[in-house]
């Protein structure tokens, strides 16, 4: 007889239909690491608010394709990484953009504490940023699983 699957994350004869959530974190997090890496690079020229629905993506796709994701609870911690790459790369910006002033990045960086990183987040980011940061975590949530039909014939969501 042959094992088939029932419903996404349960087992049906022994088979596991959930994926592996671990290595899809881990995964997500290695998308989080090379997309805000990448996201540092472009920001030394350009401030893109835009990139962090980018990288979201691809945090998402990393969790999704490399853990084979079929349950929601790891969009959740793909939808974290996006939120703090996000962060991360508005910072950079920031950093950035005041480095013109005459320190160099380094030097800004060496004397970052959490109130001024919380000052420079806050005169970068209006009303745009902040739904920037929301559709990053929904995106890093949301394509970070493979949404299956809940019972055979149905669409899924």
């Amino acid at each position: 007889m042959q094992n088939v699957p029932s419903e996404a994350g349960k087992t049906n004869g022994g088979q596991n239909t959930a994926g592996n959530p671990l290595i899809g974190i881990a995964a997500g997090f290695g998308g989080m690491l090379a997309g805000t890496a990448l996201w540092i690079a472009i920001a030394q020229k350009y401030q893109v608010s835009w990139m962090s629905i980018v990288v979201a993506f691809g945090i998402a796709s990393a969790a999704r394709y490399a853990g084979k994701l079929t349950i929601w609870w790891p969009g959740i911690i793909c939808g974290v990484f996006s939120l703090l790459s996000a962060l991360i790369g508005n910072l950079a910006t920031a950093i950035f953009i005041v480095s013109k002033r005459g320190k160099t990045p380094g030097e800004i960086l060496s004397a970052l504490d959490l109130g001024t990183a919380v000052t420079f987040l806050k005169a970068l980011s209006g009303p745009m940023g902040v739904i920037f940061y929301l559709l990053a975590i929904y995106v890093g949530f949301w394509f970070s699983y493979k949404h299956l039909p809940k019972t055979p014939g149905e669409l899924p969501d």
